[in-house]
């Protein structure tokens, strides 16, 4: 999946029909949808705070702690200040908190990764430290709603990008 196209916002959720996929608007906005390439979805508060899901599919997923410590590799200047699993049914589910630096300033990165099915979501929030948005990345990733790809389906149908623009 990628890029924001084919989202529409409709009775507090985002939706995106043709995949099955919803995800509650967060409170406390206004959270603007923004484009970013190979997030399935991303939206940004005024105070530039950012949130992201990022589902990938595909017939051999890694465990979620793997894949959670992928996404906080990829950055510079990390200083991890937690992690560990979250109780969930049924999925595997990872859970980091960490601090970066970006362009000279401090950000907090939560990380919340689940594989189950064949799939993948990773849900980030990248904020200002102290910015209070913890318990709405709690509630927004928690509010998913999407299909359960069996493994060994084919990953091509499950990944396929998404087009058009944001309702």
């Amino acid at each position: 999946m990628g890029c924001a196209g084919g989202w529409v916002l409709d009775e507090g959720r985002y939706s995106f029909v043709e995949r099955g996929l919803s995800i509650a608007s967060p409170p406390g906005g206004p959270w603007k949808l923004e484009h970013v390439e190979g997030s399935t979805l991303t939206l940004r508060d005024p105070a530039g705070s950012t949130l992201s899901w990022l589902r990938t599919c595909r017939e051999h997923p890694a465990p979620a702690r793997n894949e959670s410590r992928a996404l906080l590799r990829g950055l510079e200047d990390v200083v991890l200040e937690s992690q560990g699993p979250v109780d969930a049914e049924a999925a595997d589910v990872w859970r980091a908190k960490a601090r970066v630096f970006v362009d000279g300033r401090e950000r907090e990165v939560h990380v919340v990764t689940r594989v189950v099915g064949g799939c993948t979501d990773d849900w980030v929030l990248i904020s200002a430290p102290g910015a209070d948005v913890a318990e709405t990345f709690d509630g927004w990733w928690g509010s998913v709603r999407a299909p359960q790809v069996a493994a060994g389906a084919d990953p091509e149908i499950a990944t396929e990008p998404a087009s058009g623009d944001p309702q």
